[in-house]
């Protein structure tokens, strides 16, 4: 119980930087999965590749409507899990080092 008191937030600072950079990895990551791939880099009808950032925006909120999002076999693709483990898993080590 005393670990838990001892527990340090990050500042919202920190939170955002990890939040950027989370959602940059994971921007890159679901445009050259396989399981997904193309989400916002696609060919047009004129096979040009083209730049459409709303398949990643539509991609971002989907698991607040698609509860499928939520089962382990898709964290790798819900941005919602992803972000927030990532915030968590930096806090977590971020205080074992300041235990050490």
């Amino acid at each position: 119980m005393n670990k838990l008191k001892t527990m340090e937030f990050i500042s919202l600072k920190e939170a955002a930087a990890i939040a950027g950079v989370s959602t940059t990895l994971f921007a890159l990551y679901v445009q050259y999965n396989p399981k997904m791939g193309n989400i916002w880099i696609r060919k047009n009808d004129e096979g040009e590749e083209v730049f459409v950032p709303r398949n990643f925006l539509n991609l971002i909120v989907e698991p607040f409507k698609n509860i499928s999002f939520w089962h382990p076999g898709s964290w790798d693709i819900n941005w919602v899990f992803v972000t927030f483990s990532s915030i968590g898993l930096y806090t977590l080590g971020k205080n074992a080092i300041k235990r050490n």
